[in-house]
């Protein structure tokens, strides 16, 4: 497959210094951002809108299709199911297989005010929009779509007539069942980031400066993929179709019999349809001493909402609005930097070499944890489809943060069958970490001023070995006894010792 992507863009940006105390920057873009397309429309995809169900294919007692039925198409002496399918650049559809946008502006605006005449307290703010190219992902998951790629597979066959069952003896030239695909909703507006902040900085005094402030994005048009070829919600055999998983104990059903586009598998729809927030108090201290002592601090609050890139519920997408995979509400930065003092005015030129102009630098890091979901290791809807099914929340996440057990198994429950467990998408937060990196270094002048200069450099990682849990165990399925357990840590202390010779 090779594929295509042009953008165009113009901009316009302009400093404007209103006035001693107030500078505006003020600007503005355009984009033009079209789909990848493939370059000789060898392209397919599943628009629903052109499914037709008078062409629904006739099911033999296996599950295969009857290639002699409708909504089959003979393309090089070869049968495909072409029923939704499209091509690109043919009868309508764009190259690009989705629409194509002509009114993406991004406005940038920023100001600086000086509250008191001075520079030494700030009043700073801005707002932006930005487009992001879809990088093309999209469009390459489409690549084995029917008719431009086809890969046969059978089962409980003989090797040596593949096309004869070896369990009921029966011949097949070629057995056609169910494919998955993957689809683009031909609505596909370009996603969209706006970007705000708002802050103060103020200088304490000649070595302090302290900076607090609001920044957030709103992001639109996000890409989610769900799958919309599932069993309906009011079929009657979703119970068989969940089988054992749901106490069932009769014979299993075949979903592809019931599901919503009857031909076809699983529908991996891809659909820029969803949002995201992202909201932060931030807050800074920045000391720098003539004692050759510099100290950084950083706090940020936050908390970013999303909705989950693969849609556990088809039917519902406010199911899968949650807490954010990258969630991470608090965090707390130290870094520092120090010229240690010692041994300058030795005596001995060997110590003052030797032991005098060392340095030392580190970061700390203390930061809560990512969140989970609590999910099931099994289909518990009987939709038959690729989502994931979360337990049932029955009482407040009770976090126990120990070595064998982070959170109570007791806090979750298995659903009812055929039911979404009620727990919210990443409702549970992992372990946190409290970390020290640190290095000592110094640099030696071999020789007069243009000499060689050598450093050597000492760091290490975790200084202190704290054991610090990283992920944990959220398959509710696996029971008390590991639901729950941390699965891995951070890395251990590491040390390394380096020089580099410079000249």
């Amino acid at each position: 497959m090779n594929t295509a992507a042009n953008s165009l863009a113009f901009y316009g940006l302009d400093n404007w210094r209103v006035n001693n105390r107030l500078t505006l920057n003020l600007g503005l873009r355009w984009e033009y951002l079209p789909h990848t397309y493939e370059l000789n429309n060898r392209l397919a995809n599943f628009n629903a809108a052109t499914y037709n169900r008078a062409m629904a294919p006739l099911f033999n007692s296996d599950g295969s299709m009857n290639p002699a039925g409708p909504g089959f198409s003979t393309i090089n002496g070869t049968p495909f199911y072409l029923n939704g399918i499209v091509i690109a650049g043919a009868n309508g559809t764009p190259r690009s297989l989705v629409g194509t946008e002509h009114h993406d502006f991004g406005p940038r605006v920023g100001f600086a005010y000086q509250l008191d005449g001075t520079s030494s307290t700030v009043l700073r703010g801005g707002f932006g929009m930005f487009y992001e190219r879809v990088s093309g992902g999209d469009t390459y998951d489409l690549g084995p779509n029917p008719p431009f790629s086809n890969t046969p597979s059978a089962t409980n066959v003989y090797f040596s007539q593949p096309s004869t069952s070896d369990v009921t003896g029966e011949s097949a030239a070629l057995p056609l069942f169910p494919s998955s695909l993957s689809a683009l909703n031909p609505y596909y507006p370009v996603p969209l980031a706006m970007q705000y902040s708002l802050g103060i900085q103020r200088q304490l005094s000649p070595i302090a400066v302290v900076t607090l402030g609001y920044a957030g994005t709103k992001a639109i048009h996000q890409e989610d993929s769900g799958d919309i070829n599932t069993v309906p919600l009011n079929d009657p055999n979703r119970l068989a179709i969940c089988g054992g998983n749901c106490g069932y104990n009769g014979t299993q059903y075949n979903a592809n019999l019931d599901r919503n586009y009857p031909g076809w598998a699983s529908i991996s729809n891809s659909v820029n349809i969803s949002n995201a927030v992202y909201n932060s108090l931030q807050a800074a201290l920045s000391i720098t001493t003539k004692h050759g002592l510099n100290i950084s601090a950083a706090y940020t609050w936050a908390h970013a909402i999303n909705f989950g890139e693969s849609l556990d519920n088809p039917y519902d997408i406010a199911y899968d609005r949650g807490n954010s995979d990258l969630d991470r509400r608090q965090v707390v930065k130290l870094s520092y930097y120090y010229s240690l003092p010692f041994f300058k005015s030795a005596n001995s030129l060997l110590a003052r070499t030797a032991l005098s102009g060392w340095q030392i630098s580190g970061i700390t890091t203390m930061q809560t944890g990512l969140p989970v979901s609590a999910t099931l290791g099994y289909d518990n809807t009987g939709l038959g489809g690729n989502e994931t099914s979360r337990a049932d929340q029955v009482a407040p996440v009770k976090y126990l943060k120990t070595s064998t057990h982070w959170i109570d198994y007791s806090s979750f429950a298995a659903p009812a069958p055929l039911t979404f467990g009620n727990s919210a998408r990443n409702s549970i937060y992992g372990p946190g970490l409290f970390n020290w990196d640190m290095a000592l270094y110094k640099s030696f002048q071999l020789g007069r001023e243009n000499a060689p200069r050598l450093e050597l450099r000492g760091e290490s990682f975790n200084i202190f070995n704290h054991t610090e849990f990283n992920t944990i165990n959220n398959n509710f399925s696996n029971g008390p006894q590991q639901f729950g357990t941390p699965t891995s840590v951070y890395q251990p202390r590491l040390i390394q010792l380096g020089g580099s010779l410079s000249f």
